[in-house]
């Protein structure tokens, strides 16, 4: 499979309704989709997530990472 690379931005109200479904699956234990850009993809159950914080004097920036082996989703 290709590599896949992309971003997108949201608003306040979009990111907190996204961040709000992820986070009840998450609880929940299910798996969960996410469509960036039109590209959907399939989150499991066991992904592994890291919350990331990079600061300096100007400015900072909080990244939220979640990995998964696409060989074990079904």
């Amino acid at each position: 499979m290709e590599r896949v690379d992309l971003e997108q931005s949201y608003t306040n109200k979009e990111t907190a309704r996204k961040l709000r479904r992820i986070a009840d699956a998450i609880e929940a234990g299910r798996s969960f989709r996410v469509q960036i850009n039109g590209h959907r993809v399939t989150v499991p159950e066991d992904a592994e997530f890291e919350i990331e914080l990079e600061t300096d004097r100007n400015k900072g920036e909080l990244e939220i990472e979640m990995r998964w082996d696409r060989r074990q989703i079904h």
